[in-house]
């Protein structure tokens, strides 16, 4: 092989490098800088924002990420209770009686802790979307 078509050839794999990159950072900047009238097309169907929540795919892609945490924390939190009464016929006066981490005790999104009624064994979130989990 001849040295002008080796270095033709290393010219055009810096050519065809360069045009890769520009196009992965036009369909990054597409994909975050899209919102829910954006090209990406927004949020997902059944997401509710919260006030001043985020409008970005990455943004939302959070916000679900901590909702799904909110929900995961509950629903530890509503097995241990249920196991908690099935040995005692009562639940346990507060949520600490559990022993879980402390993190699993409050909301991962606003840090406040769960509502519990011992009465009744129910747990909730406090946290304005949280409500229906």
């Amino acid at each position: 092989m001849s040295r002008w078509l080796r270095d033709q050839r290393g010219f055009w794999t810096l050519i065809e490098l360069v045009i890769v990159a520009a196009l992965i950072m036009i369909a990054m900047y597409l994909w975050i800088s899209a919102d829910s009238g954006g090209l990406g097309g927004g949020a997902p169907a059944g997401y509710v924002p919260r006030r001043g929540g985020p409008t970005t795919r990455p943004g939302i892609a959070l916000d679900m990420a901590v909702s799904v945490q909110c929900m995961e924390n509950l629903r530890a939190i509503r097995q241990s209770l249920q196991l908690a009464r099935d040995q005692d016929d009562s639940y346990p006066q507060s949520l600490q009686e559990l022993r879980l981490p402390p993190s699993s005790l409050r909301c991962p999104n606003t840090g406040t802790d769960y509502l519990y009624d011992p009465a009744t064994g129910r747990v909730k979130c406090l946290t304005p979307g949280h409500g229906k989990y």
